[in-house]
């Protein structure tokens, strides 16, 4: 499994390359990816997907991608993550990244 220290060694190459999507889905992922992708904004210029499913991120790491969304929005980026079958989850963690999701689509609509 890549596990969060992989995210964290492989985010310098990423910012580097062109890859458009990453699929990090069943990678033993907690908290921390998601945070590192909120805290490396140069990412999302290039990144149309991001899959992070079936791993164990919780509410926290709910806000975290939610972090990310917004700042590929403010480089322009229609950024997708997918999140579903993180068993840490909770209806909370859902809610605040499928509002979030309603509420970026709604903004690009008016451009």
């Amino acid at each position: 499994l890549l596990s969060d220290q992989g995210v964290k060694l492989m985010i310098p190459f990423l910012g580097k390359s062109n890859i458009k999507v990453l699929s990090l889905a069943r990678c033993g992922l907690h908290d921390k990816s998601a945070r590192y992708f909120r805290n490396n904004k140069f990412l999302i210029k290039n990144l149309l997907h991001i899959n992070v499913s079936n791993n164990s991120i919780t509410y926290k790491g709910a806000k975290d991608l939610v972090g990310t969304l917004k700042h590929a929005k403010e480089y322009g980026t229609n950024l997708y993550i997918s999140y579903d079958g993180n068993e840490r989850m909770t209806a909370k963690g859902l809610r605040l990244l499928q509002n979030t999701e309603m509420e970026l689509a709604l903004l690009g609509m008016g451009d």
